[in-house]
């Protein structure tokens, strides 16, 4: 066929027409909607954001998750981590925390280093003396990894439940699970190894390395077992119920990391993912400093422009086991008279006047040694890898996590992180940037600048945010060896599905 049939064809020009082929009919189906859930398991709280990757034509959508509340407050962002133990079986959350004292498991997070080996100390109501990070409750008995997989597993399917009413009974979707553990990013200690004392490279090395590889393992184990869970979670579950369907997914086993529709990073690598992401983030040396409830995280990275992208690398990160509630405990001699329903209480009665907090420093200062030495450590060997001060002239201390918000915590954060350094570096804190919109319990959605009752709970949902991103990498500077934490896949081969006919 010459070019002028071709035009005449295209564009219904004369000719002698055939007769048209038969049109196949295609089966189309519509894109599945992708969706990863930035899951926050706290020490004292419990926060989602969910992404929803290819919604509306791919551009996406970021929702933080309002949980229901009591009382007459819309909801919440952060949903208490506690488990209540009642006559007929537990009960979590917001629900937990209206049981007296004696029916109340708080803080379960930190129970789970003490299975690995004392890598933790924990004090709790039903937790077993013989066998650290184990509870025993009634005439069962439950470890750390399994109450919280209880937990976890009602949080998720309220989670998943208020996404499918947002999307319509008709809608299904792929689910994906990102959580944050504390954990350090090894590579840097094999880096820092190399050239320190053999006791320092025992120290950095051996028992780092085998806390974090058996830490990891447990908390895959906690993210993969809560997503089988949610299916059949219960807000208040019998506990014969809860231990047979635990002794089912226990027998499921753990799927490998590339078939896994759960992934576990390092918490310091969740701030850091939340950063980079912004629309503004500028080239330069950066260090986040985290003090949550029940541990401190402290990362130091470099970013720089590559054309129109930015490129984080990590110098050093790690994790300290100690937090607010190390404070807490330290200020019970003194607000045992203010305190309602917990330690935690009491000192934000302090709270309320800064001074008052600082004057009892005295009870907490073996706190803010450890976790300024902490600090000082991590940034070490940031600086071993970068020894030129001039390097590190524009370094910028990022602060996220409740405890940041404390005043002798942002006073201890904006102090020098090495005595070589000629200046403090610039203090900033850390709130939402990429998620405006919340998605209430009945499925509608608002802006979150829309509900004053949650403005102050938006700076505790930064690490949230960062886990919403569903493929995060963010390699360590100059490794040279393999690091324990592989990248995820882009596509697990085995994604959790939902659909709203299961609920």
């Amino acid at each position: 066929m010459g070019l002028l049939d071709r035009m005449r064809r295209a564009f219904g020009g004369s000719g002698v027409k055939k007769p048209a082929a038969p049109v196949p009919v295609v089966s189309l189906r519509p894109r599945e909607l992708k969706v990863t859930a930035g899951l926050d398991f706290g020490t004292c709280t419990t926060k989602c954001i969910l992404n929803l990757e290819d919604y509306d034509g791919g551009r996406g959508r970021r929702l933080a998750v309002v949980f229901p509340a009591t009382g007459p407050a819309p909801g919440t962002l952060c949903l208490p981590t506690t488990v209540g133990v009642t006559d007929d079986g537990f009960i979590f959350g917001e629900a937990a925390e209206a049981l007296p004292q004696g029916q109340v498991i708080r803080s379960i997070k930190m129970a789970i280093p003490c299975m690995a080996g004392g890598w933790g100390s924990y004090h709790s109501p039903f937790i077993s003396v013989e066998k650290p990070g184990c509870f025993r409750v009634r005439e069962h008995e439950f470890s750390a990894v399994e109450l919280s997989s209880l937990y976890l597993g009602v949080i998720l399917r309220q989670v998943w439940t208020v996404l499918s009413r947002r999307l319509g009974p008709q809608k299904a979707f792929a689910g994906y699970l990102n959580m944050a553990a504390p954990l350090d990013h090894l590579a840097h200690y094999y880096q820092a190894a190399e050239r320190a004392s053999l006791a320092d490279a025992r120290r950095l090395v051996v028992d780092s390395a085998r806390r974090d590889t058996e830490l990891s393992a447990r908390y895959a184990e906690l993210a993969q077992w809560s997503l089988k869970l949610c299916k059949i979670a219960r807000q208040s579950w019998p506990f014969l119920d809860a231990r047979k369907a635990l002794d089912e997914v226990r027998r499921g086993g753990t799927l490998p990391i590339e078939k896994s529709p759960a992934y576990v990073v390092p918490e310091t690598q969740a701030a850091i993912t939340e950063f980079i992401n912004r629309p503004d983030t500028r080239p330069g040396h950066f260090m986040t400093f985290d003090v949550g409830a029940g541990s401190t995280d402290v990362s130091v990275f470099w970013l720089e422009r590559h054309g129109a992208v930015i490129k984080p690398w990590y110098y050093a990160s790690a994790s300290l086991h100690a937090g607010m509630d190390d404070i807490d405990r330290r200020l019970e001699v003194v607000t045992r008279p203010l305190r309602g329903a917990s330690v935690r209480a009491g000192r934000e009665a302090l709270q309320v006047s800064e001074r008052g907090l600082a004057r009892h420093r005295a009870h907490f200062q073996d706190v803010l040694d450890q976790i300024a030495k902490h600090r000082r450590l991590t940034f070490g060997a940031a600086y071993k890898l970068a020894k030129k001060t001039r390097v590190w002239n524009d370094l910028v201390l990022l602060l996220l996590g409740g405890g940041c918000q404390v005043q002798v915590i942002r006073d201890l954060g904006a102090t020098k992180p090495w005595v070589n350094l000629p200046k403090c570096p610039r203090v900033e804190s850390l709130d939402l940037r990429t998620t405006d919109l919340a998605v209430l319990p009945n499925g509608s959605e608002k802006r979150l600048s829309a509900i004053p009752s949650l403005d102050g709970q938006t700076v505790l949902l930064v690490v949230a945010e960062g886990l919403a991103t569903r493929i995060i990498d963010i390699p360590p500077y100059g490794i040279r060896v393999r690091p324990l934490f592989t990248n995820p896949p882009p596509d697990p081969e085995e994604p959790f599905k939902w659909d709203s006919y299961m609920h």
